[in-house]
Order: structure tokens, then C-alpha cells, then sequence
């Protein structure tokens, strides 16, 4: 993981996968239960957009391996890559809101279309 914090106040986060010696593979075996999607590259940008707010940008890089591989599974990944983010956004809010219910300042993560 690689951060920065730009002159504009944003947060430029960069992320590239760690392959270790035990799991350092893409395609599966026949033994295998399940197979791991690989992330080739991923950012994230953290931009404030007043006081208590910020703008979250995600961006990555795929392999999904498998399935995904195809016309179909594209076509489920990218309806997942649309659906997801949101969902963790107000996941990520509610613990946020949780935590914060016991101190007197209040925070909102709003989506930005």
C-alpha cells in the first residue's frame, strides 16, 4: 500500500497485490474449493468536499479468474462493481454513525454520482 496526501487536501491510496510463495497462483487446480480473484492494481481517492464531508473515488483492477473470465461472468462483475461500493459506502456510514453516537459532532458519507 502506497499513500499521499496531494496539495489539495485529497488522499491518493495505491494498492497492488502481495503474492506469497504458499498461494502465488492465478488459476486453479482441480483440488482446489474455491478460486481467487487477483487484484492487479487498485486505488482509492479520499477528496474533502466540505467540512464533514469527503468524496470517495474507488478504482481497481481485476482478474476474477474462473467464470469471470467470460462474456457472462464480465457481465456479473460489472453489475457487482456497480452494486458494491454503494453498499459498503452505507455499511462503512452506519459504524461511522454508530461510533459517533456517543460524541456530540455528527459526520455523513454522501454518494457522489
Amino acid at each position: 500500500v502506497h499513500f499521499r496526501k496531494r496539495p489539495n487536501g485529497s488522499y491518493l491510496i495505491l494498492n497492488r497485490p502481495a503474492y506469497h510463495s504458499s498461494d502465488n497462483k492465478i488459476i486453479s487446480t482441480s483440488k482446489d474449493k474455491y478460486l481467487r480473484a487477483t487484484i492487479l492494481l487498485a486505488g482509492n481517492i479520499i477528496t474533502p468536499i466540505g467540512k464533514n464531508r469527503s468524496k470517495l473515488t474507488m478504482i481497481a483492477h481485476v482478474n476474477p479468474g474462473g467464470g469471470g473470465d467470460t462474456k457472462t461472468g464480465a457481465f456479473f462483475a460489472n453489475k457487482l462493481c456497480a452494486a458494491a461500493p454503494p453498499t459498503f459506502i452505507r455499511k462503512l456510514e452506519a459504524a461511522a454513525m454508530k461510533s459517533l453516537s456517543t460524541s456530540s459532532s455528527t459526520t455523513a458519507i454522501v454518494p457522489v454520482s
